[in-house]
């Protein structure tokens, strides 16, 4: 991400999850968000990365859905003579999807977040009409790879070796942590700070590696999913005849075809909370 936007001399932006229910600590997502970001931050000061806005990056905690914080990031690097701004999402090629007709692997990591550039880029064409917005361009990156025969890295993966670390070395944390370091060398370092952000993030992975999503949760999740579909199926509707005629009744500016710049951006500063 930091080399792509090297290219044209802005920082990149990277979106860190939080788990679910606003970070709450089970199995599946047992790093804390403060421990992820740290480390993070550390790795990537040892490849000489620094974070700001002037610098190579820009971390934030993601919130749901983050169209807000694309829209807010790229209004930040936008000046007077800007004329063009291309959106380039990367995401690990994982999930591999099988297809016969397509005529390159698709990945189900690839495919799962085009709304949220989508999004974005609906809020952005209509805040600048006088810039050119491409937001097709979706970077895939091979996972790096564990050792031996651990293959493509991915979350799941790093966690089933800490805990099968853990069980065959009966509960050693510190022979634990050493074998888990072997299967993921990424997470090795010279430096005390960034080994030390390492121990942090398997000792969390071993803490939580029993505690389930709590059945008050998954209710809470389940209420929240059945809502927001309800809503989009609500938003499909065609409006009424009377509702028809009250819409062609507004004038251009209510409409939204008229008015100032500052105007539009308003109301789209409004909506693009609940893309």
């Amino acid at each position: 991400m930091i080399q792509l936007a090297q290219t044209s001399h802005t920082p990149a932006l990277i979106l860190l999850g939080n788990g679910p229910n606003g970070g709450q600590r089970t199995k599946e997502n047992p790093i804390e968000h403060e421990t992820k970001a740290a480390f993070i931050r550390a790795k990537l000061a040892e490849l000489g990365y620094h974070e700001g806005m002037r610098s190579d990056y820009i971390l934030q905690m993601m919130i749901q859905p983050p169209n807000k914080q694309i829209v807010e990031f790229v209004s930040n690097i936008i000046t007077d003579t800007t004329t063009r701004v291309e959106i380039i999402q990367v995401a690990g090629k994982k999930g591999l999807i099988a297809s016969e007709a397509a005529a390159e692997p698709e990945y189900e990591d690839l495919k799962k977040h085009s709304f949220v550039r989508d999004g974005a880029c609906k809020s952005l064409r209509l805040s600048y009409d006088s810039i050119t917005f491409d937001c097709d361009n979706v970077q895939g990156i091979d996972a790096l790879a564990g050792s031996g025969p651990v293959g493509e890295m991915s979350a799941t993966k790093v966690r089933k070796a800490a805990v099968d670390c853990f069980n065959e070395n009966s509960g050693d944390m510190e022979q634990a942590f050493r074998c888990w370091l072997e299967r993921f060398p990424y997470y090795k370092s010279e430096h005390r700070e960034t080994l030390g952000l390492s121990n942090d993030i398997f000792t969390q992975i071993i803490q939580y590696k029993d505690v389930e999503v709590s059945t008050s949760s998954r209710a809470k999740t389940a209420r929240a999913s059945a809502s927001r579909h309800t809503k989009s199926q609500s938003a499909r509707k065609s409006p009424s005849p009377k509702s028809r005629r009250r819409e062609s009744s507004r004038s251009p500016r209510e409409n939204g075809k008229g008015g100032s710049r500052r105007t539009r951006r308003n109301r789209i500063r409004r909506s693009s909370s609940v893309i």
